[in-house]
Order: C-alpha cells, then structure tokens, then sequence
C-alpha cells in the first residue's frame, strides 16, 4: 500500500483508542467537565482533537460560545442534509426488504 491512504486495524494493542497520545480514561481525568458535572463536555474533546493540547476551562467555554454564535445553518444546508436523510433513510428501507443483501438506489 505504497502512497496509499489508510487505516490499520489490529488487536495488538491492548490501551485501546488514543487521542492524540491520551487514552480514553486520560482523556476524562484531565479534559474539563461541565460546570457542576463530572463527564467531559464535547467542546473539550474538540479542541483536543483539533490542537492536540488540553484546554482550559476558560478555552472550552470560549469555544462553546463561538460554536452557538455560528450554529446557524444557512437554509441551503438545512435542505441539504434533509435530503441526506432523505436519501439514507430511502436505501437502508430498501436494502432491508432486498433479499440478496445489497443495498438498493432509490431516489424519490
């Protein structure tokens, strides 16, 4: 697989999932909670996946901000991602009522 984009999968590595370095039980203890909670908020996951450095608090609510103020999708998208469901929803009904298994196209 020379110059070819992939992913390896292999069950030698006992740790389980890492995210940049940090294991699923480092990423709880050390990436910030929500206020009064214990588990982690997705902000703080997103800024480690994207920096590769745990944020503060102050950056996770930074970032929490941001994201509602630009949570507004133009309708264009909205439209677009209803057809995506849409569409989803058409070729799983189909695939399950094909008997050979394979998923059937279907546009409305």
């Amino acid at each position: 697989m020379q110059d070819v984009m992939g992913i390896l999968f292999t069950d030698e590595l006992p740790q389980g999932i890492r995210f940049h370095g940090m294991t699923i039980p480092e990423c709880q203890s050390q990436l910030p909670a929500a206020p009064g909670g214990k588990e982690i908020i997705a902000e703080s996951m997103l800024w480690l996946l994207l920096t590769g450095k745990v944020p503060t608090v102050a950056e996770t609510r930074q970032l929490s901000c941001e994201l509602a103020e630009k949570g507004e999708l133009p309708e264009y998208a909205e439209e677009l991602v209803d057809s995506w469901v849409t569409f989803a929803t058409l070729t799983l009904s189909a695939s399950e009522r094909d008997p050979t298994g394979f998923p059937l196209l279907c546009i409305p």
